[in-house]
């Protein structure tokens, strides 16, 4: 948690160039749980991005962001759905990424009840 912390405190005071352009394609590279590991990205993008005056980038931003939700790691799409409204409203649609998210939801649920139907003794006639 307090390796969490301290790699969010870093990013954060990486200028948005450097996040977007050096650390972002580096967390796209890494693998499952490297990327849970470095979670923290998520969040300093997030906040980072939240004064950024260029509009182009921004969408950029957010659309990798709604990209994230559909990540196999949960905390990642939890940080990516932490993320998206600090970076304002583009659109009308803004009920989209709750659909992402709900989706990714009730998968992870399906998943975890046929683990458990899996565990439970099969009857005997």
């Amino acid at each position: 948690m307090k390796a969490d912390n301290d790699l969010y405190r870093q990013l954060r005071e990486l200028p948005a160039g450097q996040l977007w352009g050096v650390e972002v394609p580096k967390f796209n590279q890494a693998t499952g749980k490297e990327r849970a590991r470095q979670v923290a990205l998520v969040r300093a993008v997030g906040v980072v991005f939240t004064h950024c005056s260029d509009p182009a980038l921004k969408i950029q931003v957010k659309a990798w962001l709604k990209g994230l939700l559909q990540d196999p790691e949960e905390k990642v799409r939890r940080y990516a759905m932490a993320a998206i409204p600090k970076l304002g409203r583009t659109s009308k649609r803004s009920g989209t990424s709750l659909r992402f998210l709900r989706r990714a939801r009730l998968t992870a649920r399906s998943g975890r009840r046929a683990q458990r139907w899996r565990k439970l003794p099969a009857k005997k006639p």
